[in-house]
């Protein structure tokens, strides 16, 4: 298995999920989620999200995607079964950290919990 790791935020995995396209330039936005996922599934990557991207993907499939809840848990279902990819469950003390992170370098909050998780 390999030592890199690629963390997959809300948007990336709506983005494969949803096959989208982007209106303006045509661009398969799905395309390079999708190549990297397959370097995961052969092991050549490692990948992960949080619970929480999770529960804003069942959140934007439902109400902005329209899409019914058993595609939805199916779908989740299909995340969670990539194989050397996995969930991480923040802390509190994660938690706590990512916000330290954001208000002393002005990050996202994505990128703030991303830095936590990476130690």
């Amino acid at each position: 298995m390999a030592n890199i790791s690629v963390f997959f935020d809300t948007d990336v995995l709506i983005n494969w999920l949803a096959k989208e396209i982007d209106p303006n330039t045509g661009e398969e936005l799905w395309k390079d989620p999708y190549k990297i996922l397959k370097k995961i599934e052969a092991g050549e990557l490692n990948g992960c999200t949080s619970i929480i991207n999770l529960m804003e993907i069942i959140f934007v499939l439902r109400r902005k995607k329209k899409w019914k809840d058993e595609r939805i848990i199916s779908t989740i279902g299909r995340i969670r079964g990539i194989p050397n990819f996995s969930v991480l469950i923040p802390t509190e003390a994660d938690g706590i950290s990512a916000y330290s992170l954001q208000t002393v370098f002005t990050l996202t909050l994505s990128t703030a919990s991303i830095s936590q998780f990476q130690g």
